[in-house]
Parts: structure tokens; C-alpha cells; sequence
């Protein structure tokens, strides 16, 4: 038994001086999604470093890997000289295994970033995790109603984000309905939920325009 635990602790002694094991353990997760309706396609850069290219409206990175601290993005219009002014820059602070989406939002004269912490475990049995955020920068406040579990999120302005729920495993359909009329401005978004995983249902689009008002489903646990 002694032998045993001796030899578990130099194992253990060994994983954690490992460089790769310890530099993992001091890794935040940041992905980037394009949210900014009326924005051209954006090139995205990471401490000046480019990590996306030419991404559309609507669209996510996988995460990627930044170590834990500060680190400066910026945006930039696909193509754009990256000497040139960014449309957006700002600072991103992240902690060691910690999951972020950073969000461009807002329409162009206003464009910034909204950052979000992403759940990262989700406990087996049967559920999953499902959270809204409100990303429609002409849309008053709105609540997502899942109509096969007769669940209404909570109520959301811009720029806000409910917390995580647990939900079954399966598929709903999914209906934005607004605060201030009780209309149901969108139905019928099909959403398939697995267990063990969290998501995030975005509202983003807009509301008198184009791109048309919608619900994008973005998967958060890696």
C-alpha cells in the first residue's frame, strides 16, 4: 500500500512539472462571434496576431487557446490594413481555465465587444444547459419562451444575458415573444439539445431591417 502511494505521488510530481501540463493549466478559452448586423465581414487579431479572417455576420470561432491576463483585440473590415484604425479595440482580461465568448455588437457607429463567461461543465444524467443573450441592437426587451417545456427565459434588454438553466435533453421550439406588446415577434426556431452540454441561444438581427431578427444556437461547453 505504501509502495502504491509512493508511487502515485512521484506520478503526480511528474504530471505537474510537466511544462506542457502546467502551461495548460494557465490557458483561458476565447472564442469570437461576428454579431454586428450591418458590419462587413471582420478580420479579428489577438496581442496583433490575426485568428480570424474574413468572418461573416453570425459567425463563431472554435475557442482558442490565450494564456490567462490581458490581451488586446482588435477588429478590423475584412481586408484592412491592420496599420490602419481598427473599428474596435479593447482590452480582454481572462482567467486560467476559464471559457469566453467575445461578441461584436451593436451597429457600425457604435460597434464594441460584449464579453461572456461560458459554462464550461455540465452534469451527466439526462440534461443539458441553455442560456439566452440579447444581441439585437434595435430590439427592446425581449423573453424566449420554449414552448414544448412551457419554459420562459427570463427577460432580457440588450447587451444582457440570463443565466444557465437546465434542461432535457431533446427538441423545442423556440419563440422570441416582446416584453412591452406580449407579441411573439419569431416562432417556430427548432432547437435539438443534448445532455451533458451547454448552450446559448442569441438574439441577434434586426427587428425593422435587414439582416432579419433571429435566434442563433451556439454550443459552449468545448
Amino acid at each position: 500500500m505504501i509502495k502504491r502511494g509512493f508511487v502515485v505521488l512521484v506520478l503526480m510530481a511528474a504530471m505537474f512539472s510537466n511544462p506542457a501540463f502546467v502551461q495548460a493549466q494557465q490557458q483561458a478559452h476565447v472564442r469570437v462571434l461576428h454579431a454586428s448586423p450591418d458590419a462587413p465581414p471582420v478580420d479579428v487579431y489577438i496581442d496583433g496576431k490575426k485568428q480570424m479572417e474574413g468572418v461573416p455576420f453570425k459567425q463563431t470561432s472554435s475557442y482558442f487557446n490565450v494564456p490567462a491576463g490581458d490581451h488586446m483585440i482588435t477588429i478590423f473590415a475584412a481586408g484592412d490594413d491592420p496599420a490602419e484604425t481598427p473599428v474596435i479595440e479593447e482590452t480582454l482580461l481572462v482567467e486560467a481555465g476559464k471559457n469566453y465568448t467575445a461578441a461584436v455588437v451593436d451597429e457600425v457607429d457604435a460597434i464594441h465587444l460584449v464579453v461572456l463567461e461560458d459554462e464550461q461543465e455540465v452534469n451527466r444524467g439526462g440534461a443539458a444547459k441553455l442560456r439566452a443573450v440579447h444581441l439585437s441592437p434595435d430590439t427592446p426587451a425581449v423573453q424566449l419562451h420554449l414552448s414544448a417545456a412551457n419554459v420562459d427565459m427570463p427577460s432580457l434588454s440588450f447587451e444582457n444575458a440570463s443565466r444557465y438553466i437546465d434542461l432535457p435533453a431533446g427538441a423545442y421550439d423556440l419563440d422570441i415573444r416582446m416584453i412591452e406588446t406580449d407579441d411573439v415577434a419569431t416562432e417556430g426556431n427548432r432547437l435539438q439539445v443534448k445532455e451533458g452540454t451547454a448552450y446559448t441561444a442569441i438574439v441577434v438581427g434586426l427587428q425593422r431591417g435587414e439582416p432579419e431578427f433571429e435566434v442563433v444556437l451556439l454550443t459552449d461547453t468545448k
